[in-house]
């Protein structure tokens, strides 16, 4: 990921560029993922900028679903187990 600042008149450009997709195995992993990115991006630079879009209030909302589900499925860990996954603990 690189990110690129640049003066235009009185405010800034900022360009995201990220590289590799082709690398990706399988390509609709990568279509997905890009799309996430797109989306996660647009979201944080339009919070960055101190602007609310609809998408936003979107995108939120079915966040705020998302976690309750994960709640009362028993958390962050039951769902990690469920995955397959694991949790170490952070380091101290």
């Amino acid at each position: 990921m690189e990110v690129r600042f640049s003066p235009n008149g009185t405010g800034t450009d900022v360009r995201l560029i990220a590289t590799g997709w082709k690398n990706w195995r399988p390509q609709r992993e990568a279509k997905r993922a890009r799309r996430g990115y797109n989306m996660g991006w647009a979201y944080l630079m339009n919070l960055w900028a101190g602007r609310r879009t609809p998408g936003m209030y979107v995108a939120d909302a079915i966040s705020a679903v998302a976690k309750a589900v994960s709640r009362a499925r028993g958390g962050d860990i039951r769902e990690i187990e469920r995955a397959g996954g694991e949790i170490a603990p952070a380091p101290r």
